[in-house]
């Protein structure tokens, strides 16, 4: 059939910049009708062109006959005179989790561990496939990005993944596979209807052709069409983004009001999506909205999402990773070496460098709000010091700066905006009994390098 080889070439070298230069394919072959055919085609434009192709076969170890499709699928690929590899998985699946879900998460972690540098990965999902799945996304109540159904390519880890069937129907597949006496497995699970995707193509799909014949096309069409919407509402989201972020782990929320509610919500999900590859669900996001944004002054509100956190300070939204370890603030922990790093479980490492620079001049691991008054500290005072801890604020501590007499931590924190999470988990620097230094932030007096003199910085890696 010249309609899948005509339409891989196309897709090839809309993907591939030069059709000179070669270019890795890993088939994701399952055995199956669908990526037998695809395997089989694109062996077929090998002879043409500079393409290194071979393929995967995941073996999930539900079938009793797993392996024996293994064996087959090697012996095809020795058929066409490509390598096959297999990948046998263990499948750890927890409590309310679908098995069609836990085996498609683990077929795809196996694919990106197969996938080699300049390489892409190509799967047979063809035009009917697109239409269920367009389908399914609307029974579960799926937003524009999951209307938009499959992309023909997507980022897939450091490499690509790649639909280059989705213009073509079941039909051309059946019928490629006749023209070329393509032999290849029937999955006795696709005949399950207790399966969603299942159910849809052997009980509603026939029924939907027999009404509207061209109902495949017109569907994949529509989700084409979402796909082109959502790319654009995807760049005027960057713009809002972009205007509203004070660093990519801050966004102000002045700049977030003056959008409309829906706009809000959509730029979150983006932001999340952006920098913490995290999706929120409809309810996620108005819990965000109304708990956290809308929360009041007084209010130090903290959202949990997966490994990820929102709080809430003044006029800013942060996005933070959850602490691992839980902090141990009664803790002080004796310095004995100060030339060697510190580790503060729970924190990381602390270290002293020495440096003629201020500390303004550290852009690495500076908190979002400096203050105007960070300095470095006097080498001496560290060589004659008897006794170096770190301790954590416990309330009461006082620092004095230059120019401003001893001033409490509570109040520096507050006027140089820090917020009070992370003053929580400052590490305090005691020199002979003695508050001396908050890393990042400030040292005091007398352990103050005097100015235009050599000083040792303490940071927080």
């Amino acid at each position: 059939m010249n309609a899948i080889l005509d339409q891989l070439k196309k897709s090839l070298e809309k993907h591939f910049a030069s059709r000179e230069d070669l270019f890795g394919l890993v088939v994701a072959y399952s055995g199956g009708r669908d990526s037998t055919v695809l395997l089989h085609a694109l062996s077929v434009l090998q002879q043409s062109r500079p393409i290194s192709l071979r393929a995967v076969y995941v073996d999930h170890n539900i079938h009793s006959d797993s392996s024996q499709w293994g064996q087959h699928c090697i012996q095809f690929c020795q058929s066409l005179n490509l390598p096959c590899e297999i990948e046998t998985l263990q499948l750890d699946r927890q409590a309310g989790q679908g098995l069609e879900d836990v085996a498609r998460r683990a077929r795809y972690q196996a694919f990106k561990k197969h996938i080699r540098q300049g390489e892409s990965l190509v799967t047979a999902h063809h035009q009917d496939d697109q239409a269920e799945t367009l389908l399914l996304q609307l029974l579960r109540g799926a937003g524009p990005k999951g209307l938009a159904a499959m992309p023909d390519c997507k980022p897939f880890g450091e490499a690509y993944h790649i639909r280059p069937l989705l213009n073509i129907t079941r039909e051309d597949i059946v019928d490629y596979a006749k023209e070329h006496q393509l032999s290849w497995i029937d999955d006795p699970s696709n005949d399950e209807i207790h399966i969603d995707r299942n159910y849809l193509r052997k009980e509603i799909m026939p029924r939907l052709q027999a009404r509207w014949p061209a109902s495949e096309r017109t569907i994949s069409r529509s989700a084409n069409h979402i796909a082109d919407m959502t790319y654009v509402l995807q760049e005027y989201l960057r713009e809002d983004l972009a205007r509203a972020l004070v660093k990519p782990e801050i966004i102000s929320l002045e700049r977030l009001g003056h959008l409309s509610r829906p706009r809000q919500a959509q730029l979150i999900r983006v932001w999340l999506h952006e920098f913490a590859q995290v999706t929120p669900t409809t309810e996620q996001l108005n819990r965000i909205l109304n708990e956290v944004i809308d929360a009041g002054e007084d209010r130090e509100p903290v959202f949990e999402l997966g490994e990820m956190q929102l709080r809430r300070y003044r006029q800013e939204l942060y996005l933070l990773e959850r602490p691992r370890i839980e902090l141990d603030h009664a803790q002080i922990i004796h310095w004995k070496d100060w030339r060697q790093p510190l580790e503060v479980p729970g924190l990381g490492l602390l270290r002293i460098d020495v440096s003629n620079l201020d500390l303004k001049s550290f852009q690495n691991g500076e908190p979002p709000h400096r203050s105007r008054e960070s300095t470095s500290m006097d080498p001496g005072a560290i060589e004659s010091a008897s006794k170096i801890e770190i301790r954590f604020r416990q309330g009461g501590e006082t620092c004095k700066l230059p120019g401003r007499g001893s001033q409490s931590l509570k109040k520096l924190y507050q006027e140089s905006g820090v917020p009070p999470w992370e003053r929580e988990r400052l590490p305090l620097l005691y020199i002979d009994g003695q508050l001396a230094a908050v890393a990042r932030l400030w040292v005091c007096e007398p352990f103050q390098a005097r100015e235009n003199r050599p000083g040792v910085i303490l940071r927080l890696l």
